[in-house]
């Protein structure tokens, strides 16, 4: 590198960095110069030895300083905690839901979500909700219908569907069991 050549970005803030750093290694030499030693007299012009230099164990300094007072620490004050009356849970009464009729050749999320509360059930194979309903799930529906005391025409209408995501439809026979 050639004196010539102008400084990088890197070198100019080294150069700035380093020249604060000085200003102030030399701020602080001025401002502490002279604290803690008395002027000496104008008119003794006889050079003197200076004393001896004394030196302090942390424990010694540390008895010379004031012992700190302590703070109080506020009392806290709680306010009393509500009362929870219990009361009496409240009435739920369910809307009748409205079903599609799902019939054979329909297709779509309805039929999609049938057939996953059929496989749930164990009426259905697993990955047979293809969303078409076809001969696997008309019979599906067929047996679950059967087993549930429903009208069983392979139909699936509003009284087969709230059976099927009612709160208690009846599974599969596990053994295939009729």
């Amino acid at each position: 590198m050639s004196s010539n050549s102008p400084m990088t970005r890197a070198q100019k803030q080294i150069l700035v960095f380093s020249l604060l750093i000085i200003f102030l290694i030399g701020a602080l030499v001025y401002i502490f110069r002279d604290q803690g030693t008395p002027a000496a007299p104008a008119a003794d012009a006889t050079p003197t030895l200076a004393p001896e230099a004394t030196y302090v164990t942390v424990d010694e300094a540390r008895d010379t300083l004031p012992t700190p007072t302590p703070v109080p620490t506020p009392t806290p004050t709680f306010a009393p905690t509500p009362t929870i009356s219990p009361t009496s849970a409240p009435e739920i009464t369910l809307m009748p839901q409205s079903y599609p009729t799902l019939r054979r050749n329909d297709a779509g999320a309805d039929v999609k979500q049938m057939q996953t509360r059929l496989i749930e059930l164990g009426y259905l194979q697993p990955g047979g909700n293809d969303g078409d309903f076809g001969t696997g799930t008309f019979n599906a529906v067929r047996e679950f219908q059967r087993n549930n005391n429903l009208t069983t025409d392979g139909v699936a209408g509003p009284a087969t569907l709230s059976v099927l995501y009612g709160a208690s439809p009846v599974p599969a026979n596990p053994g295939g069991e009729e």
